[in-house]
This record gives structure tokens, sequence and C-alpha cells, in this order.
């Protein structure tokens, strides 16, 4: 048949031999949201080529060259040796830039140009430089020196960054740690002056003045994960990697040099699944993203916990937020408040950037005085966001919402310049069903969901960072990652971060030098151990938890009748593919939903469907849990049945 010709089609059945039931869900789920082909949804190439496994493929050559001339400094023999080793230089100029690249390799301890060096070394690497100094109390008997470069960090607010690493970008500080090593034998040395002697805190780059063996720099990785708490991590450069680098255009440099060095000793880009997002760790949600940056986009925002709304308001907060320009963007978490409070938390802000004075009584008063600072020109553009404001929310529709109206007419008249934007859960989506022609709702629009993440983008929430950390990852594997966390990222957080920490935890189970490691392949075992520790697990199922059973009573109350189907036709052997049409869904009168018609259902089950708890299928006009491991978080079947009852009583 037609279907047969599908690609996941096949995919479905494959995983459902090997009894593979969640990997089976994932693809079925996909297929319905309207998939066909997984290599055409899901095919996605680092914008950055894989520079570490280039460095490898080429390490030998580089590692002759220079273990040949291991008595003479780089700059007495590089031009001719790099134009007869791999290279891959875009022009003439960038030729020139990789030998300069070389020629301000450091000489020698107790070298006077040493500042000098570090200084144009680290701007041929990428970073702004502004000075570098020697640390004071330099021991003369040691093999180190040390030193302080400052510089300029990656700004927050880019819409795009070139890598993912906050700690080399927009959280590297002004300041960066130089180390520079002499006569250092072994890998062991390294780490022993690096993480017990000098302990530095903050980003740090170390030059080996000498050449590591390949099987010495895996060794490096093995004995730093094993041997260390991974807190005094550093990016360790030695002459076989200074040549590679300056064998590539000067653009390049930076990514491949983290490429390059973060697998041989740590970095946790991920966060532990919840709190504020580095700007490079935000991917994907372009749609969204432009949706509420634009003046004229979007004021409303809703989705369920831990779909990345608080992540979303901030990263749009940072791109909106440039003071310089006159452009100002905030962010208030008002979880829980009214709008006496409300008004409290803003004035704070307000009031220091002397955008309005703190004698204004109500937000009507806020909101006018906000009206004249825009007209007298303190800025050019304010956008503010609202977050978590269903308490906010459910205290407006008491009157119909007219405690809005000072934030849509001031809207109004400043063209949008001064723009709100509100998120939250339910109360938010049911804004969709508000049909009165006099609300401020009707300036508001349509709100805006926030869904689980797509195929493409949760993938690369996983596989790019871990990329640099040395990390591949196979398409089965990843795609049963997606599946148990849902595409939630929260939870694609939280795996990265459990991953990660487990590797130094349990490198020997795993990965060796004498397996030529790194790189690192996720194997199936390794990604399993992961999902069963139990604080994961936990955290998964709270998690999803808090989305079923922690929101509108309405949608508490219809995945129990769900859950309550599911289990009769589990008792009576009976298989439903598709799940339920809404006039099944409510075959008791119950009290939540004893307001609505049948026809008035569908509106609320799509809210669930857009916050990632149930699936539609548009043929056959039925919905379903989107994953049955739903089931046991909402209850067991006599949980279930006790729930159902007590909102049937009184019927």
């Amino acid at each position: 048949t037609g279907k047969d010709q599908v690609p996941l089609i096949t995919d479905i059945r494959s995983a459902l031999l090997e009894e593979n039931f969640a990997l089976a869900e994932e693809y079925l789920i996909r297929l319905e949201e309207g998939e066909n082909c997984r290599s055409a949804q899901e095919q996605y190439s680092d914008s950055a080529p894989d520079y570490h496994q280039k460095f490898l493929e080429c390490y030998n050559a580089y590692y002759k060259e220079c273990d040949k001339n291991s008595n003479s400094h780089p700059r007495n023999w590089v031009r001719g040796a790099l134009k007869a080793l791999p290279h891959s230089w875009s022009s003439p100029n960038q030729a020139n830039s990789g030998y300069l690249l070389v020629d301000n390799w450091i000489r020698g301890k107790g070298n006077r140009t040493t500042v000098s060096l570090i200084n144009q070394l680290l701007t041929g690497l990428g970073f702004s430089v502004r000075n570098v100094q020697p640390c004071n109390g330099q021991i003369r008997n040691e093999q180190f020196e040390v030193y302080r470069a400052t510089c300029t960090p990656e700004p927050r607010g880019k819409r795009d960054y070139d890598h993912p690493i906050a700690k080399f970008g927009t959280a590297m500080g002004d300041t960066v740690n130089v180390v520079c090593l002499f006569g250092c034998k072994g890998v062991n040395t390294v780490i022993q002056i690096m993480t017990k002697k000098l302990q530095l805190s903050g980003p740090t780059i170390v030059l080996l003045e000498g050449i590591l063996s390949l099987s010495e720099r895996r060794k490096l990785a093995a004995n730093f994960k094993l041997q260390t708490s991974g807190q005094s991590s550093f990016l360790l450069i030695d002459r076989i990697l200074l040549l590679y680098l300056a064998a590539l255009d000067e653009g390049e440099r930076r990514t491949a040099l983290l490429k390059c060095t973060l697998p041989y000793t740590f970095d946790q880009p991920y966060t532990h699944g919840t709190g504020a997002v580095p700007d490079e760790m935000f991917f994907g949600r372009i749609r969204e993203r432009n949706e509420l940056c634009d003046k004229n986009g979007s004021h409303l925002v809703y989705g369920g916990r831990q779909l990345g709304k608080t992540a979303l308001l901030l990263r749009c907060r940072s791109i909106q937020h440039h003071p310089e320009d006159g452009h100002f963007a905030y962010h208030f978490d008002i979880k829980g408040k009214r709008s006496a409070q409300i008004l409290t938390d803003m004035k704070k802000k307000l009031v220091d950037q002397g955008f309005i004075s703190g004698d204004c009584a109500d937000l009507e008063e806020m909101c006018d005085q906000l009206e004249r600072s825009y007209k007298a020109r303190r800025f050019v553009q304010l956008q503010i966001f609202l977050d978590e404001v269903d308490e906010f929310f459910a205290e407006a529709k008491e009157d119909n919402y007219e405690i809005l109206r000072p934030f849509t007419n001031l809207m109004q008249d400043t063209i949008n310049q001064i723009k709100f934007v509100f998120a939250g859960l339910h109360n938010v989506a049911h804004t969709k069903t508000a049909n009165d022609d006099n609300s401020p709702l009707i300036y508001l629009g349509k709100p805006l969901c926030i869904a689980p993440l797509s195929s493409s983008d949760a993938r690369k929430l996983i596989e790019r960072p871990l990329a640099y950390l040395g990390f591949s990852i196979g398409e089965r594997e990843l795609a049963l990652i997606l599946a148990r966390t849902n595409h939630y990222p929260g939870l694609l957080h939280l795996f990265g971060y459990s991953l990660l920490q487990s590797v130094c935890s349990n490198y020997n189970e795993y990965y060796s030098p004498e397996n030529n490691n790194p790189p690192f392949q996720v194997v199936d075992a390794q990604m399993k151990a992961v999902f069963k520790k139990e604080d994961l697990e936990k955290e998964i199922n709270q998690r999803v938890d808090a989305t079923i059973n922690c929101l509108d009573p309405q949608y508490r109350i219809i995945a129990n009748l769900l859950a309550y189907l599911y289990y009769e036709d589990e008792a009576a052997g009976r298989i439903n593919l598709y799940g339920y049409k809404p006039g099944e869904i409510r075959f008791m009168n119950v009290k939540s939903l004893r307001s609505l018609d049948v026809e008035d259902l569908p509106p609320l089950l799509n809210e669930m469907v857009d916050m990632g708890i149930l699936s539609y299928n548009q043929e056959h006009g039925s919905y379903r849990l989107r994953k049955r491991n739903f089931l046991p978080v909402i209850g067991k079947p006599g949980q279930v049945e006790e729930i159902i009852l007590q909102e049937s009583e009184g019927e």
C-alpha cells in the first residue's frame, strides 16, 4: 500500500520487532504529526565542520613534523612545513595569518616578550584581547608561568552564536587564565600542576611548549576524568594543535580550538533541567522568537510545564535589550501575584531606569508615565515580558480583563514601541475562546503556544553541545532519547547534564585510550544506565506530573477520563490505535466539564495537544495520550476511578 512506502513505517516495524516500544511510539507520534521520513526531518549537521575528526586524521603528519623540529622554534620552519602538510586556507592572506599565529608561539621561560606573544596569539585564535599581565608571585624553579589576559566576552543578545560553550562565550567574564608550561614531562604532570598546584578558576588556556603523542593526549582525557573533579578544566594547546589551528582560516580557529581541546578535559554546557539557559545553549524556537521580538507580533504565550516558556522569554529579552541603542527589555516573574504586587515589582526596575517616578498608584498611572517617557525620548523601544501570569489573569477575568486596558491602550498609543508580553499556563490558553469584542483581549490577539521542541531542534540541543565534548550519538539512540524526554527542553538538558556527569564517574566502563577514545560514541548501555538512575526517572515523572495534574482542573479530569478508557480497553483485550473522539472521552457528565457541550470540548483538547499532553489523529478526529508512559503518572486504575467518581458526585 501507499503507507508501506513511507520510511517511518519501516522504522516503526523494526522498533516493534526489537521490542523497543518507546522508540516505536516516538516514530508513530511523528508519523501522525505529518512526518514521513526520519532522514528528511532529522538530517542535521553542525554548521561547523568536524574539526576534531580532521585533527585526528592528520595528527601523525603534524606530529612527525613537530618531532623532527623539536629543538627549533616553530617560526623557523613553519612556512615550508605547512605548505606540505594538510591545510585549508581560502586565500594567501589566510596563509599569512596562519604563519603569524605560529610566529607568536611562546619562546621559553622568563622571556620578556611572552606578554606580547600571548596577546597576539590569543587574538589570532579569535579572542578580543585588551591586555595581558603576568600574575604576581611567579616561582622561579617551577616549570610554569601564569598570566591573566583581559578579554571582551561574547556579547549577550546576539541572534546566533558560533559555538554553544558559554564558558568561552557570554559567561567568559573579563579574564582568561593563560598557563605556559615549559619542559613538562608527561600528562600526569600537566594534571598535577593544573588541578593540584594551581587550581585556577574561570576559563583557562594551557600553552604546552612541547608535543603530545596521540596516545598521550588520550591518556590525558582518561586521567583527567578519572583522577579529578573536573572543576579545574582547561584548553590545552601544544605545538601540534598550534600547527593544525594555523592551517585553518582565522575565522575557524576559535571553534576548532574548542572542538579539539574540550574532549580531553571537561565542560558542562547543560543545566540541571531548570533555571536560566545561556544564550549559546538556546536552540530552535525561531518562529516563536521572531513573533515575540517583533513589536507587532504575539502578546500572549502559553504552554505546559517544562516546555521552555521562561527560557524563551529570557532569550527574547536578551536579544531585545540594547541600552546603547535606546532599546530596553525586562523580564518579570510574577507567579502567584496580583496587580498590586506586580506594580510594586515593576516600579523598582522602571524607577531605577528613570522611566517612571515612584509615586504612581496603579497600573494605569504607571502606563501613563511610560508613555510620557517615550514621548520625551528617554528610550526608543521598551519590551516587558511578564512571566507566570495565571494568577494575574485570574484576577483580570473577574472584570472581563479590564485591568489589562492600560497595557493595551499604551501599546496602541505608541504603535507597539512599548510592548507587553504575557506568558502563562491554562489561564492564558483559555483567552483563545474569549469572544467579547469590547474586551482588551481582542487587541492582544491569538495566544502563541509553546509546544515540545520539534525533532530537529531537540536533536540539535543534544547533538551540538555533545559534539564539542567529543561525543557522537547514533540515530536510534538519539530517537530513544527524544522519546524518553518527550522533546521537553528541560528534560533534554537534564539528560545531557547527567550523561556528561556519568562519563566522569564511570569513564572506564565505556572508554579508554586503548579503544582510541576520544572521540566517544554514546552506546546503548551507557544511555540506558543514565535513564535508569533513580533521581533522573524521578525528575522526569515529576515534570510530566506537573504538566498533567498541576494545571487546569479540566485538563486533569480529561487526562483521567482518557486513562480510564485506556485501562478499560486493556482489561477487555481491545487495541485502540487512534484514540478516542470527544463524545467518547466525555462518557460521564463530570463537574469540571458540566458547563461544556460535546462540541465545546475540542478547543480544550487541542490546548492539551499544544501542551504536549495529547496527540490528535486528524484522519479519525480522535485524541490519545501523546505518550503511553503518561498513564502511570496520571494514576493507577483504582486511583483514576476514584477521581472520576469524586468528579461525578452530585450529577
